[in-house]
């Protein structure tokens, strides 16, 4: 990983401990990444749905299409919205 972290240091209760220690095994991952998975959906939780990446394409669509495939075919369904918003 070629990405800065900053070094952190905390403690965890003897049994909590022992749970990531279990875990860190049974995943094949470090203790650190686990922490930080953790971490990261823990701060994605709390953040404002206005700031959650990638919540801003709901509602792009006014009406499912009539096949009401939309997950099916979604990326037809937002190509053609994208379009209808453009000036051809």
């Amino acid at each position: 990983m070629t990405e800065r972290m900053d070094r952190l240091q905390f403690y965890l209760e003897p049994e909590l401990n022992k749970e990531l220690d279990r875990l860190s095994k049974d995943l094949k991952v470090s203790k650190a990444q686990l922490i930080r998975e953790g971490v990261r959906k823990l701060v994605y939780e709390e953040y404002d749905e206005a700031k959650r990446p990638g919540l801003d394409i709901i509602g792009l669509i006014a009406a499912p299409p009539v096949h009401g495939a939309t997950a099916k075919d979604h990326d037809q369904v937002i190509y053609e919205v994208e379009k209808k918003g453009r000036k051809e």
